[in-house]
């Protein structure tokens, strides 16, 4: 348990030999004195030098290194350090005991005999390796061309003042690094040794910052008194009330609000369920105004052959809290502004004005009802609320188109007494009346004054005249569908379409028919039945077929077949006016006469003279009746009376 320095003190002596240290108690262990004398035939100094014989060791001296000469007379109070030194930091002279030197002393052999081990194994590979060199010195040794010699590269004088500049700026940046450390010390330690941080502080330091401003000083902790830690616990603890009590209120309003969102949400979807059905279009869209997902409905006609772009025709159902119900609005910006206003609202009204004949005057004489849907009723119940809604909507978007395709019908009927006083007004003149289709706002006044007028004598031919108009824009719509499928299948042999709308067209053609047959017949009765004995006029049945059935039906799908049938009920108004009359004439033949038009509005006569023998005289047409006029008088003039003249 000695230092390393005292073992090499100890191992090694003067004269270089070394000893052999022991793990017994080297008082046990003497030298034996030597009883040999010399002998005469020693060698020589010389011989010994050469041969490589040292000196023996002296006499008296030990063989091995006893540490108990040099620590066996050492007092313990200097020879306990020395202990503790060679055993390491930490270490204390109480924790020694016997067992734990028997231990060390057992490691220690252990590693000996473990090195010894290792040498013996180095000693056989050093003699293999001996035999190997032996071998390879006996082989014949092949002669090899010197190495080229690598010729070294020189450096340039600009490479070596680079070199030169960036070991000098190195050193500068090293030197104000240490420079700044320097500082940063000699600051701090200005606050204990200020004569001593002074002298190495910089001029420039001691100018700009006073000595001892970088220091740390040592807070004491003074203990509260007790009224202050009572304070501090009410404070605590009223604070964490007042967060209790804020977390209450807060998740007790959000209870709330997710109730009345639940039950908004229950509320919205079972009226959705319960009101719409199958028939209705329903998708997804975002409300314009708020941003919010919502659920839209497409209330108008577009699906079913409808050509209008004035207005999308889809509304948002949205639920109404405050009345507990479910209301429909249009999406468009502009609309839901208008219908707030209430000029949205709008209907078809026609009306009936009667010529009077003393004065070049009308009288009204006919005007149609408001539909059951403009009329709030107060019977109708909350469950059927959104769908008076819906109907509504799609009531006045099909009176918008209605009104659309009115004036846009009506500017090549103008030349036929059809007048457009403004955007919401045409008018249609016949000579002895005239009809007036205007676009009412919905007010409660037109509503009051509806109610309250009392029915007049062409009420029902105006309603009728509406409903026509609607009935032919519902076959508008088919004929647009049937157009559609046709265009998607084009292998099927297509039909020509009427590009031009046809609304007023058919109702007009109806009424100038009817004035047209009235003066034919005061020509007739003028020019024939007054002026020939006993001829009489009949008019004759229309023999005419549907044009929309034809051989050509079951060429069609099942759909298109269907459109066919459903158009073919409106044949009869849209079919050209014609009317045939006869004329007998007694024993001088007949007269026939054929009054039609080409284009709903205009008038063509034929007429067709047989005589006794039936014998086709004339068969020509004419559109002007002064002509008519003259033709008759001459077939009567010449060929009846004369004939009768004759007989």
């Amino acid at each position: 348990m000695t230092d390393s320095s005292s073992h090499q003190s100890s191992d090694l002596r003067s004269d270089g030999n070394r000893r052999i240290p022991l793990a017994i108690d080297p008082n046990f262990i003497r030298p034996i004195p030597s009883t040999v004398s010399p002998s005469n035939n020693e060698p020589d100094d010389s011989d010994k030098t050469q041969n490589g014989i040292q000196d023996a060791p002296l006499k008296g001296q030990s063989l091995i290194s006893n540490p108990y000469e040099l620590f066996g007379g050492m007092p313990l109070d200097q020879l306990i350090p020395i202990i503790l030194q060679s055993r390491g930091a930490g270490s204390k002279f109480a924790d020694l005991s016997e067992d734990v030197l028997l231990d060390e002393i057992a490691k220690e052999t252990g590693s000996v005999e473990q090195q010894k081990s290792l040498d013996d194994n180095a000693n056989v590979d050093n003699s293999a390796f001996v035999e190997n060199l032996d071998e390879e010195a006996l082989k014949p040794q092949q002669i090899e061309e010197p190495l080229a010699k690598e010729e070294e590269k020189q450096m340039t004088q600009e490479q070596f003042q680079q070199l030169r500049a960036s070991t000098v700026q190195s050193l500068n940046l090293s030197l104000n690094e240490s420079s700044l450390a320097l500082e940063f010390v000699s600051l701090l330690l200005s606050s204990v040794r200020p004569s001593a941080a002074s002298a190495s502080m910089s001029p420039f330091l001691k100018k700009t910052v006073p000595a001892a401003s970088l220091n740390a000083e040592k807070i004491p902790f003074e203990k509260p008194k007790e009224s202050e830690a009572i304070e501090k616990g009410l404070v605590t603890r009223g604070w964490k009330l007042r967060s209790l009590e804020e977390s209450r209120l807060l998740l007790k309003d959000t209870h709330r609000a997710l109730e009345a969102s639940l039950m908004k949400e229950q509320n919205y979807w079972s009226k959705v369920s319960r009101h719409t059905s199958k028939k209705d279009v329903i998708f997804k869209m975002r409300d314009q105004e708020t941003g919010e997902k919502s659920l839209g409905l497409k209330y108008g006609y577009e699906d079913s052959g409808s050509t209008y772009t004035q207005e999308r025709g889809i509304a948002i159902l949205k639920y109404n809290s405050i009345k507990d119900s479910l209301e429909a609005i249009p999406s468009g910006k502009q609309q839901v502004q208008s219908m707030k206003k209430g000029i949205a609202e709008k209907f078809m009204r026609v009306r009936i004005f009667t010529r009077m004949k003393e004065e070049d005057d009308y009288i009204l004489s006919g005007e149609t009802a408001l539909d059951d849907l403009l009329v709030l009723n107060s019977n109708t119940s909350d469950e059927h609320d959104i769908r008076r809604q819906i109907s509504k909507l799609q009531f006045l978007i099909f009176e918008k188109e209605l009104m659309f395709h009115l004036k846009k019908e009506s500017e090549s009927l103008i030349s036929y007494g059809v007048t457009i006083e403004n955007e919401n007004k045409i008018t249609v003149e016949f000579p002895t009346e005239k009809m007036e289709f205007e676009m009412m706002s919905l007010t409660d006044e037109v509503i009051m004054n509806h109610q309250q007028d009392a029915p007049k004598t062409n009420d029902k031919k105006a309603s009728l005249v509406l409903v026509m108009l609607r009935m032919l824009l519902v076959t508008m719509f088919k004929k647009q569908i049937k157009k559609e499928l046709l265009m998607a299948a084009p292998q099927k042999p297509s039909r020509t379409f009427d590009s031009e709308a046809l609304l007023l067209r058919p109702i007009i053609g109806k009424f100038r028919h009817e004035n047209y047959l009235s003066l034919l017949q005061k020509v007739i009765k003028a020019y024939i039945l007054d002026v020939v004995d006993n001829s009489t006029v009949t008019q004759l049945p229309s023999t005419r077929r549907s044009s929309s059935k034809g051989a050509d039906g079951d060429v069609y799908d099942k759909h298109i077949t269907k459109l066919d049938e459903e158009i073919g009920l409106f044949d009869r108004i849209l079919q050209l006016p014609r009317t045939e009359l006869k004329v007998q004439l007694p024993s001088s033949g007949r007269i026939e006469f054929g009054l039609e038009s080409s284009n709903y509005c205009n008038a063509t006569t034929s007429v067709k003279f047989d005589d006794a023998s039936n014998v086709t005289v004339f068969d020509t047409k004419f559109s002007n009746f002064k002509e008519l006029e003259d033709f008759l008088h001459f077939i009567v003039s010449e060929y009846v009376t004369d004939s009768k003249a004759q007989d």
